[in-house]
């Protein structure tokens, strides 16, 4: 905003496909593009950060490897492009390991995801972006950072 004092910014957060979106200049999504007549362009790459709440790994045990977390409340987070949950994956020397990621909540809000993580609601997967600071104040920590 310091950079372009004329710019006006109505900033709407949500998980919205782009169909939804009649009227907006400019989204920034997660994952692949959606097949559209929309331009997209790859700001970043980032990791996918597994954590949970202290508490929550005090009660319920820290998972040692992937396959673990079929014992854990897993909270999930909506793909918008399907409506399912987005697949839960873990990168090791270029393998792969995905688990049948299964739980009783599932959310379309990064903010409300976070918050059921803080309060100990299970385990969680975001871009590590989103995660900064409440690593920081030590809400919550990473798990399987191998």
């Amino acid at each position: 905003m310091a950079r372009y004092p004329r710019l006006s910014v109505d900033l709407m957060t949500g998980n919205y496909r782009e169909e939804m979106m009649t009227g907006v200049d400019v989204a920034i999504r997660f994952g692949p593009p959606d097949t559209s007549s929309l331009i997209a362009r790859k700001l970043l790459e980032t990791s996918i950060i597994t954590c949970a709440e202290p508490a929550y790994l005090e009660m319920h045990g820290e998972p040692r490897t992937p396959h673990d977390l079929v014992h854990h409340a897993l909270l999930l987070f909506r793909d918008p492009q399907t409506g399912r949950p987005f697949p839960w994956e873990f990168h090791r020397g270029g393998k792969v390991i995905e688990i049948n990621a299964a739980g009783r909540l599932m959310m379309d809000d990064p903010s409300a995801a976070v918050a059921a993580c803080i309060a100990g609601q299970g385990v969680f997967q975001m871009p590590a972006p989103g995660l900064k600071s409440v690593f920081a104040k030590g809400e919550l920590v990473q798990i399987l950072p191998q």
